[in-house]
């Protein structure tokens, strides 16, 4: 399956299916973080929460509000993706048949739950072919599984269709959770002097407009967090993996014979000194300070030479507009909504560096995981229940 068709028509339909985004997102968070006691220290699972929330987001976009909410669709998805997670992560892995054999009974069990959804949805694209504009966030949706099933080979079954499915939830709901798991444990383990200018700029943002993707836009501080997060905590040591077709020798001299596999070393790039002042410290306003507010060199978004947390150039990855909109609108509502720390003994407003109080991460291979059994403290803000 191209996932780079299916990423440039959510971002083409962003400004369509952004207040169903929101909608979903703040249903999500008052399901894993029970209402009743919001006003009270809640102790939840954050790599599960947050699985479970941008999954949620992520297949209200694709599926619609019912079949995302769907209790046996979310524990086969959850399902899903531990078994990714435990594929790489277990040091001594089951037999890769019994993996294998697993992923393909959940994928005929959720084809199943899904085959009314699918043939729906092709016999509306026999009736009127996929656009690339639309007016209505219905209409966006539709062209999103319009997509997902014309990238699928045929047969378009609704077994090889759902294939696709886990495969795009896969790639965008487990890195984008991935991601931002990084991100909430680097808030948690910030001081006020860090969160409560976010907090202003955030009030300031929504003031007159409400929750939209220009809303957003004006959130520097939101946007320089996670792109300071993803510099230190980016989910691969390499990035942007090729073969060499041919020999080729560099300018310098070096020489690349057929077959050799070549990476940019993108978490080299992110600790060097001679491009970021203090490479090792998690500075959560860097990229305010880089530049004017707002600059694009410096944005969430935009990579570089120096920046290769989305790849480079034709490299970079296509679902980053996306994939950072659903961020920057999650950890706003969080900044705003909620009070968070680490687990009980560390406040989160205590000193010391943000790096060192974090969870630990797990290195496997070149690949960097967060933990996924830390629980963090969650509270609901006074005057925002």
């Amino acid at each position: 399956m191209r996932v780079a068709p299916l990423a440039i028509r959510l971002t083409r339909n962003l400004p369509f299916i952004f207040p169903e985004m929101r909608e979903e997102m703040v249903s999500a968070f008052n399901d894993v973080i029970p209402q009743e006691y919001a006003l009270e220290w809640q102790t939840i699972s954050a790599a599960d929460g947050i699985t479970e929330i941008i999954g949620r987001l992520c297949n209200r976009v694709i599926l619609g509000p019912h079949i995302c909410r769907e209790p046996a669709i979310l524990a086969l998805k959850r399902q899903l993706i531990k078994d990714k997670a435990d594929f790489v992560l277990d040091i001594l892995p089951e037999p890769l048949s019994v993996l294998i054999a697993g992923l393909r009974r959940r994928t005929k069990k959720l084809s199943q739950l899904l085959k009314p959804t699918i043939q729906l949805q092709q016999r509306v694209q026999k009736e009127s072919p996929v656009g690339s504009h639309y007016r209505t966030s219905s209409d966006a949706q539709n062209t999103i599984l319009s997509s997902l099933i014309a990238e699928t080979s045929t047969p378009h079954t609704p077994y090889e269709i759902t294939r696709n499915i886990i495969a795009l939830n896969l790639q965008a709901v487990s890195t984008t959770s991935l991601a931002f798991t990084h991100a909430l444990y680097h808030l948690a383990a910030s001081n006020t002097h860090v969160v409560q200018p976010m907090r202003e700029e955030i009030q300031a943002a929504l003031r007159g407009e409400g929750w939209t993707l220009h809303a957003l836009e004006r959130m520097h501080r939101i946007d320089s967090f996670l792109k300071e997060s993803m510099r230190l905590s980016g989910l691969h040591a390499l990035t942007m993996h090729r073969e060499s077709r041919k020999p080729y020798v560099f300018s310098g001299g070096t020489h690349i014979p057929t077959g050799a596999h070549l990476a940019a070393a993108c978490a080299s790039v992110h600790t060097d000194a001679a491009r970021y002042a203090s490479p090792e410290t998690f500075d959560a306003t860097r990229f305010v300070r880089a530049g004017s507010e707002g600059a694009p060199r410096y944005q969430l978004t935009t990579t570089g030479l120096d920046f290769l947390a989305w790849g480079h150039g034709r490299a970079a990855c296509p679902g980053r507009f996306f994939a950072a909109a659903v961020m920057k609108m999650m950890l706003a509502y969080v900044v705003l909504e909620y009070d968070v720390r680490l687990s009980e003994g560390d406040a989160a407003d205590g000193s010391g560096d943000v790096e060192a109080r974090r969870p630990r991460d797990i290195w496997v291979g070149y690949e960097r995981i967060p933990d996924l059994h830390a629980e963090l403290l969650f509270r609901k803000r006074k005057g925002f229940r």
